[in-house]
This record gives C-alpha cells, structure tokens and sequence, in this order.
C-alpha cells in the first residue's frame, strides 16, 4: 500500500475493538430450503414454492434461496459450505421438510451451533407426531431451544395442490413474527462467519474501495485473519447478496460497497481508546486517496471507482 507510514486506514483498523463491536440484525434475510421451487411459476410445486409466491410484500424481509445462486461453484468449492454461509447471514433459516435433500439440510445447519439458534423445522403434521430419529434427535432438541422453532401443519409434502394457502401463510406468519422479537443488535463474534462476512462488508464500506489483498490485510489488523480462499468465497456471497460490488480499472479490481448501504456492523474502539468517528474518518480516507491518486495509478483508479460506483451509486 502506497504511502503505508501515513496511511489513515492502518490508525483505524489498529484501533477496532471486535469485541465491542455489534451486529445489526436488520434488514432480515430468511433462508428457505426444502421442495422443488420455480418462483417464475404460479403452479404449486411444493410448499417452498407456494411460501415464495406469498412472501412479496414482506417489507424490511428478504427471502434468499440458494437456487437463485446456480454459479456458486465460482466462490465455494462445497455446496455445503455455500449453503453455511448462506444460511449465517440469514435471521431465520426455514427448513421445509418435503424432500430428501431438505432432511440433510436440516441436519447440516443443526449440527452448526450458531445456525441452530434461528433455524425453523417446517414439516407435515403427521411426521410430527410419529416417534422418530428426526423427531428426537433434531426436533425435540429444536423445540427446547425454541417452540417456535417446529412448525407442525397440514402439509402434504406428495401433492402440494391438496395444501391450503392458509397454512403456507402461518409459515410465513410464524418467521416474520419471530423477526420481529429480535433485539436490534448483538454482540459480534470472531468465531460466528455470518458475523465476519458482515465485517468484511463493513470494511469495505468504510474505507470506500479496497483490493483484495487491502481486505486481508485490515481484516487481519482489526484481529480476523481469514485464507484467501475463504474471503474469494465471501466476496462472492456478499456481491449475490447486494452487499458488495466489484469494478475492475484497467489491471485493479477494487470492491466497494454503495454509499447509502445501511450499517451492519457498528465499529467501535477498544476501552480506552478514541471514539471512531467513522463519517470523519471516511472523509479523511477520501482526502488520502485524492492526496495519493496525484501520483500513484493505482490511488487514480481507486478515486475513479469511488466516484463512479461509491459515491454515484452506479455499480448495482
């Protein structure tokens, strides 16, 4: 990094506290996982079809299912590991039981301690009350957690056409009702990757345009070192979620984050340390570049971004 000695950047990652740091909860996004799914279509497909057709004016709520994103092999290697991250930005993930491949999900995101503590068990009434690994192996653990956590309905999972709209809606009822007993913020931890991912985002949004190898080199002065294998894969899940976009300036990919995107991450100092004034610290950061871009290619593409896709808000 050019001019490092007098660099703003590296003064406040060295002051981050993570520790006092918090999380923002909204907006809320809901992870949805079970039946065949084409929200393109009016036919009842299956229950997750018929829950994504209901879901359109949930306003402050976004329904994310990991269909949307058919080119995750470009950031994950493991479509489990996709589906972790996936699910660890998520408020609530809802697992829908009506197919094979929703019973695995289920016991992947239990067996995660921190995606366990917001995931929803949505299943056919009958398999409810039948005794069962599933039953007391993962939803009796669920239900002491949590009795919203297992929703027992008239589903029937052999033909979606014999479910009634009234029971999709209680689905839809229960989550966002839940979303909305949630506290605003929580405390950020190092070892949750929902929380880091969100990090990474804030970062980038406070230092306006970053490189990759600028993103591994705060995330690591602020106390998170992550491989560049696993920040590839989450730039990749923050650029689906809108979080995150690239640009690439002649040679340089530089990636940002819009101006007015809302804060998920509230930075605070260590004990003892300065308050972060972050509007006063963007503008010092703003002031570097410019200062830096009389000189350096490099620091004039970054400008260029940031003037371009940061400020102007073209890069959606």
């Amino acid at each position: 990094m050019s001019g490092a000695a007098s660099d703003p950047r590296d003064d406040i990652a060295a002051k981050i506290s993570l520790k006092n740091c918090r999380i923002r909860s909204k907006p809320h996004y809901v992870f949805v996982c079970g039946g065949k799914v084409d929200v393109t279509s009016t036919a009842n497909l299956s229950v997750r079809n018929m829950m994504m057709n209901s879901t359109a004016a949930q306003e402050g709520v976004e329904f994310v299912l990991a269909e949307s994103y058919k080119d995750w092999f470009d950031g994950y290697d493991d479509l489990a590991e996709f589906e972790n991250d996936i699910a660890g930005l998520a408020s609530v993930v809802a697992v829908i039981l009506e197919s094979p491949g929703s019973l695995a999900e289920l016991g992947l995101f239990y067996a995660n301690e921190h995606i366990r503590t917001k995931l929803f068990a949505v299943l056919n009434r009958g398999f409810y009350i039948e005794s069962s690994f599933i039953k007391h192996g993962i939803l009796a653990p669920l239900e002491t957690l949590d009795q919203r956590f297992v929703l027992p309905l008239d589903l029937n999972p052999d033909n979606a056409d014999l479910i009634e709209l009234r029971e999709v809606e209680e689905i839809v009822h229960e989550v966002t009702s839940y979303l909305d007993t949630l506290p605003d913020s929580e405390a950020f931890t190092i070892d949750n990757h929902g929380h880091v991912l969100l990090l990474i985002f804030q970062i980038i949004h406070l230092f306006l345009a970053l490189t990759f190898n600028e993103i591994l080199t705060f995330l690591e002065k602020s106390g998170v070192t992550l491989s560049e294998k696993r920040l590839k894969a989450g730039l990749y899940i923050l650029e689906r979620f809108g979080l995150v976009g690239m640009e690439k300036r002649a040679s340089q990919k530089f990636y940002f984050a819009k101006s007015n995107a809302p804060t998920r991450v509230e930075i605070r100092a260590q004990k003892g340390a300065p308050v972060i004034d972050l509007s006063a610290a963007k503008i010092k950061i703003s002031q570097h570049y410019r200062k830096q871009s009389a000189s350096t290619r490099r620091e004039k593409n970054r400008v260029y971004v940031i003037e371009n896709f940061v400020i102007s808000g073209e890069g959606g």
